[in-house]
């Protein structure tokens, strides 16, 4: 799989009166979180991951540089 896909990422703060959602791409769920994990604050945690289907523009969150696996880097350039 070579194409980045878009996700939907909830994430909770117990401290916090509401959820947040933040929008990465990243090439399988997994990834997805480590990218949410960049834009975490303290105290929060993954409560949802949803893939956008059908998203075609760039996501917003989504200039971010995060790892892939150790035999499959995630550079944009691949």
């Amino acid at each position: 799989m070579s194409d980045f896909r878009q996700f939907r990422v909830t994430l909770d703060d117990p401290e916090a009166d509401e959820a947040r959602t933040v929008i990465v791409q990243a090439r399988t769920e997994v990834q997805s979180q480590d990218a949410a994990s960049k834009l975490m604050r303290p105290g929060e945690r993954i409560i949802a991951v949803n893939e956008i289907k059908g998203a075609s523009s760039p996501a917003p969150d989504a200039g971010l540089a995060f790892p892939g696996t150790q035999t499959h880097p995630d550079d944009r350039g691949a």
